[in-house]
């Protein structure tokens, strides 16, 4: 069970992670998630996916169920940045040319909701 982590683009990172859950007479069930960091338009992408499976060898057609939920969420959304920066890092070690993360990071992470304000 590890994250394996592929460099899209410049400023794009690709994380995926796969969990084999085990066999339950003869259906094999996965589930993982696949993050896309893309650091130009400041949001990451997360894609849950559960598999189940049954195999019947070559000669015949086995059954199959895929299931998947998707999220966006803007930088600025996120409750820390923490991981913000972890892949940030990991972008520029793998040869990605990210903007620098005082570009990407939310100017103030305890913002005040949008709406109007009056001036004192």
């Amino acid at each position: 069970m590890e994250e394996e982590f592929n460099k899209v683009g410049a400023a794009t990172l690709r994380v995926d992670f796969r969990r084999y859950e085990g066999n339950f007479d003869g259906l094999r069930k996965y589930d993982g998630y696949t993050k896309l960091f893309n650091f130009l338009s400041r949001e990451v992408t997360t894609t849950h996916r559960e598999w189940l499976g049954q195999s019947r060898g070559s000669d015949a057609a086995g059954v199959s169920a895929l299931s998947s939920h998707t999220q966006m969420q803007s930088f600025d959304d996120l409750s820390s940045t923490a991981e913000v920066a972890a892949m940030h890092a990991k972008l520029v070690e793998l040869g990605g040319t990210p903007p620098g993360l005082d570009e990407v990071l939310p100017a103030q992470l305890n913002k005040k909701p949008a709406g109007l304000r009056s001036n004192p």
